[in-house]
């Protein structure tokens, strides 16, 4: 609906204004007719100034807006109040003194960009550079810590990681160390001035989980000093002999070089690692579990290993290609093969000779527990669901037709 209003500019002069039915000032203003002239008189001239205001949104390029003046266009569209949050008052993190501990992580890392931050920090805090396209579980668990000011920066925290895990990968077992404000008080018992795990927790995403810290020594760090890591991988059996594959798995074991079971990163000079277990096993429901323990992988080295399992277990290579593989001497050019999904790797532990123990206060472990609950609740819920469409399409292969030839023993 477009409504015509005059306004009054001088005894004989007229300006036309037309306004929608959307712009608010027809509810918001009273209009009454003038008693001797043929036109409505505009109750304030100031409507006019609010609307040619409005106009001028209007023909404003929104590109260019931050986030937070976007969330404040919407609210104020929708009549609503933003209430603009006061700066905090600025911390001297010289006068305080540090702690230093290790926090045990949690999370589903399927929307992520993998773990490692792919930001550049400032001294200060402030981000130097940044793709806002690319968002990684390190990214929000640094906005968390510097939100509650537990650090100043990622760059003055002394922080390190044990894994890096690739976009889409997982883990319940991740571990960083990080040196954070404190009040300097000793305790006797395994308790922090404040609780860190609450107070991160709350302001991390749901999918994003501190489940506990331990103190530990000032040459700590979390990647040098893990003497192993543990990965799981989840599969579904069908169309796999599972018994070749166990056969291959175990032929992992031992002290290898395994440049022709990963993809060759420019930066890395040696490719040993010892595999302590590497090992299948059944779950409920034809899943099944790949467990392998090293002390060390390469880049994409569990995601590789798992697709040269699954050729294996398709019957496209035996299990002596794991032999063919570890022989540089006669595999010295890296083979050519897909690479497996990364939605099932989960990197479950990290071990190290430091006695570690992570604790978390009563009331968080509780409030943890029934969140994680929550989430397996709702998993089971969806897995029900597309049960309920694979149940009319289920196919006894889903391999059939494809070809059978070995890909890397026969070339």
């Amino acid at each position: 609906m477009m409504v015509s209003i005059y306004s009054r500019i001088k005894e004989s002069t007229l300006r036309h204004i037309c306004l929608d039915s959307t712009s608010g000032y027809w509810g918001r203003h009273l209009i009454l007719p003038y008693p001797t002239l043929p036109y409505f008189r505009l109750r304030a001239l100031r409507v006019l100034g609010s609307y040619m205001k409005r106009r001028a949104l209007l023909d404003t390029d929104y590109s260019k807006w931050t986030h937070e003046q976007l969330i404040q266009r919407i609210y104020s569209l929708e009549g609503k109040s933003v209430k603009k949050s006061k700066p905090q008052r600025p911390l001297d993190f010289s006068q305080y003194p540090t702690k230093r501990i290790a926090l045990k992580i949690a999370y589903f890392g399927w929307e992520y960009n993998g773990f490692a931050s792919q930001m550049s920090y400032k001294p200060d805090g402030a981000e130097s550079t940044r793709n806002p396209t690319v968002v990684t579980v390190e990214d929000l668990l640094f906005a968390a810590l510097m939100r509650t000011r537990l650090i100043e920066s990622p760059k003055t925290c002394q922080y390190s990681r044990c894994g890096r895990t690739d976009a889409g990968v997982s883990a319940t077992g991740q571990v960083v160390a990080v040196t954070i404000r404190s009040s300097g008080q000793k305790h006797e018992t395994d308790e922090l001035e404040v609780p860190v795990c609450t107070m991160l927790n709350r302001l991390l995403p749901d999918d994003i989980r501190v489940l506990g810290w331990s103190p530990i020594p000032s040459t700590f760090d979390a990647r040098f000093s893990c003497r192993g890591r543990r990965y799981k991988y989840f599969f579904h059996g069908l169309g796999l002999d599972l018994t070749r594959m166990e056969e291959a798995a175990a032929k992992l074991v031992g002290e290898h070089d395994f440049r022709n079971f990963c993809r060759i990163d420019k930066a890395v000079n040696s490719f040993t690692r010892r595999i302590f277990s590497s090992t299948i096993r059944k779950l409920d429901n034809e899943m099944y579990e790949y467990e392998i323990h090293g002390s060390a992988f390469l880049y994409h080295q569990v995601r590789c290993t798992m697709e040269i399992l699954f050729l294996v277990g398709r019957g496209i290579e035996p299990p002596e290609v794991v032999d063919h593989l570890l022989d540089i001497s006669k595999c010295s050019d890296p083979p050519q093969y897909d690479i497996a999904s990364e939605i099932p790797l989960v990197l479950s532990e990290c071990y190290y000779d430091e006695n570690l123990s992570f604790c978390i206060d009563e009331p968080e472990g509780r409030r943890l527990s029934s969140e994680i609950f929550t989430f397996w609740r709702d998993a089971q819920a969806k897995a029900m669901t597309v049960a309920m469409l694979r149940s009319g399409n289920e196919q006894t292969d889903p391999f059939h037709g494809k070809s059978t030839r070995s890909r890397i023993l026969h070339k």
